[in-house]
């Protein structure tokens, strides 16, 4: 799929691929604890809140899911908003 595609152009993660959901699960926590753009988030939370006021992203951290480390990206979107959107993630942690 079309978000597939653009997550593994972000080295810094990892995720699996979904199966039937409109949703994905990344492995964010190779951001955690790093300076990104002078700031540094210590949990999924304060990254998720980062990828909105900065990217104008809107993700889920995992901690809403007991998952933490991991954040939620829906994928039930057209395919020039879902390249963009991951677009700015890949160019903000790079």
């Amino acid at each position: 799929t079309c978000i597939v595609n653009e997550l593994k152009k972000i080295p810094a993660i990892n995720f699996t691929i979904p199966q039937g959901a409109f949703y994905v699960y990344i492995e964010v926590s190779n951001l955690l604890n790093k300076k990104w753009h002078g700031i540094s988030c210590r949990n999924t939370v304060e990254l998720a809140e980062l990828i909105l006021d900065k990217l104008e992203v809107a993700t889920v951290p995992g901690e809403a899911f007991c998952v933490g480390g991991f954040i939620r990206i829906s994928f039930a979107l057209n395919e020039h908003a879902i390249i963009e959107g991951i677009g700015r993630i890949r160019e903000f942690f790079t």
